[in-house]
């Protein structure tokens, strides 16, 4: 977490920083460490983060004090997904996950003087090692398949979702938007796609820049977001899942071991059901309630994995969008990747 942690990066030892651009707060940033050894050294302890709008501005600025420049990887066509609504309590509402924040994040790490690099497109061998084959396949093609329609709108919101007593996969697009998008959160444009590949090339930039044992640590600024992603549905304003896309390239590059550290308002979902039955990637949530706070079925404190490892599901930490999560919230989950590491 960029705002905690020196990620130190000599030898063996490195890290990657991504930012996934969560939803309520503004800055789901996620922690990746992968290797044999990795040391946690906390650059100020007991230094609260907020977990409303104005987090990102204490990320770059704890940022710039602990590392002394981090190498960012930034794909502009992030812009090309504009949503413009959603649907939140029965009200359709104005989708906040829109360009903007790209480029508040983008102006913040370009003010403090980090070096900023477009990511080389990876193409989607790296993606498929996460995501479903059918839901790539969704995501490619169902703009053509909704726009074929007479009276489409101007994005794909789903009307219907498989409850528990649904069990056929749909063919038509209708069916199939309430298949693969698990909420009305997460709507769909004509160039969505794109915007996702654009945010997971991203992720993979910073991945490999780390792993191949360039100095220095990594910050991809992703958007779309995508810790409410799962391997084979979107939600959350989420599609491709960025950090596990990243765990999965260290993995596959020889790393021994990653932990995910999910800052968030809100429960990474998707990436810990992704991971939830191995025990070669840790992931390790700070939420609100989700009680209270969405996703709503996930992110209670008895979720701790499946995998044959040290069980790290999910960590809670009950605060409302306007507390402040002090030091040993964000302490505990460091300790429990040390212990997994050990």
């Amino acid at each position: 977490f960029g705002m905690a942690v020196d990620i130190p990066a000599n030898g063996r030892q490195f890290g990657v920083v991504i930012d996934n651009l969560g939803d309520q707060c503004h800055d789901a940033t996620f922690l990746l460490y992968a290797g044999k050894s990795v040391p946690l050294a906390p650059t100020r302890r007991n230094a609260p983060c907020r977990l409303a709008a104005p987090a990102y501005t204490a990320c770059f600025w704890f940022m710039r004090e602990g590392s002394g420049g981090m190498q960012v990887f930034y794909n502009p066509d992030h812009a090309r997904h504009n949503p413009s609504q959603f649907i939140n309590r029965g009200q359709a509402k104005a989708n906040p996950e829109v360009p903007e924040r790209g480029r508040i994040f983008f102006d913040a790490v370009t003010a403090g003087g980090h070096p900023v690099e477009r990511p080389p497109a990876f193409g989607l061998a790296a993606v498929r090692r996460i995501h479903n084959a059918g839901y790539l396949e969704y995501l490619e093609t169902a703009w053509a398949l909704w726009s074929a329609q007479a009276d489409y709108a101007p994005e794909i919101i789903p009307n219907i979702h498989p409850g528990r007593n649904m069990a056929t996969k749909p063919t038509g697009i209708i069916g199939l938007a309430g298949y693969y998008q698990t909420d009305t959160a997460c709507p769909i444009g004509p160039d969505t796609w794109e915007a996702a590949q654009a945010a997971a090339d991203s992720a993979l930039a910073a991945a490999d820049h780390v792993i191949s044992g360039r100095a220095g640590e990594a910050y991809a600024l992703c958007r779309p977001p995508g810790h409410h992603a799962y391997h084979d549905m979107a939600g959350g304003f989420c599609f491709l899942n960025n950090s596990a896309i990243a765990a999965q390239y260290c993995r596959d590059q020889g790393a021994g071991r990653v932990a995910i550290l999910d800052v968030d308002v809100h429960h990474g979902n998707g990436t810990q059901g992704i991971f939830y039955d191995r025990d070669d990637v840790l992931t390790v949530s700070l939420h609100g309630d989700p009680a209270t706070f969405y996703p709503y079925f996930t992110g209670y404190a008895g979720e701790t994995g499946r995998g044959a490892g040290w069980p790290g599901g999910a960590r809670r930490t009950d605060a409302d969008d306007d507390e402040v999560i002090e030091g040993d919230a964000v302490e505990r989950p460091l300790r429990d990747i040390q212990h997994k590491k050990d």
